[in-house]
């Protein structure tokens, strides 16, 4: 595997979640309420990643129940936060959502099944790591250098591609398109939708639900855009574009 980790589980990153949720709401209080079964599951989902940033073992009962929802995002954080709480009674379970429909959960499970048993966790990939399998994937970057970059080194692993240069562009094409994955930068030009609005419109599109939303950009706002409904951050300034392609690929043929 190339650059797949758990970047997202340091104590910064719990701490800055958490002062999401307070700023939203009573806290706890306003976010347990977001555990009933027909609750708002974009509410759920965020209230499955606060568990999980709290790490409490006592909430394992609330998180193990949305192991079997409807959404992806609710069942893929629930296994983040079983796996914070080392919540070994979920093994089973996790190792089932290994094989689910859905790319987010494979990765999550994965993810938290590596983190209670405290050992590396290998992604299992359905095909070649160098064969993309036809999978197109949508680049959001005003940048053309950016744009051509990342489009020759994903169309190397066999994957197909299309790019937008601002956020109305990118939402139209993906409208259109069905991309399994669109890579976004936050700021682009004279486009006043950030890429994090563009996040939460995607994730609470029907038809895009299960399109995965990996943000590349020099804005320090991981925890933010995995609370709009992101799936993975990289940092411009930091992660090469090694680490980048490495990583989407990772994701798409878990």
């Amino acid at each position: 595997m190339s650059g797949f980790d758990d970047h997202f589980v340091k104590a910064d990153f719990k701490r800055q979640v958490i002062n999401l949720a307070v700023a939203h709401g009573d806290f706890p209080f306003f976010w347990l309420q977001n555990l009933e079964r027909d609750a708002n599951p974009d509410a759920t989902w965020r209230t499955l990643m606060v568990l999980g940033c709290m790490g409490d073992p006592h909430h394992a009962h609330l998180a193990y129940q949305f192991m079997v929802s409807n959404d992806s995002r609710v069942r893929a954080w629930a296994c983040f936060a079983l796996g914070q709480m080392r919540d070994r009674g979920s093994l089973k379970e996790l190792e089932g959502l290994c094989h689910d429909p859905s790319t987010r959960v494979r990765v999550q499970a994965h993810q938290a099944i590596s983190a209670i048993r405290g050992m590396h966790h290998h992604l299992r990939h359905r095909t070649d790591h160098h064969n993309g399998n036809n999978k197109l994937i949508l680049i959001s970057d005003d940048a053309v250098k950016v744009q051509n970059n990342l489009s020759g080194a994903l169309a190397m692993m066999g994957f197909r591609v299309a790019v937008a240069a601002s956020e109305g562009e990118t939402l139209q094409k993906a409208r259109h398109l069905k991309p399994a994955a669109i890579i976004t930068d936050n700021q682009k030009g004279h486009d006043n939708l950030s890429g994090l609005n563009m996040t939460w419109d995607i994730c609470r599109d029907a038809e895009l639900r299960e399109t995965l939303i990996f943000m590349l950009t020099a804005d320090c706002i991981e925890p933010v855009f995995l609370w709009h409904g992101g799936d993975y951050y990289l940092t411009k300034s930091v992660d090469p574009l090694e680490k980048v392609i490495g990583v989407v690929s990772d994701y798409l043929q878990c």
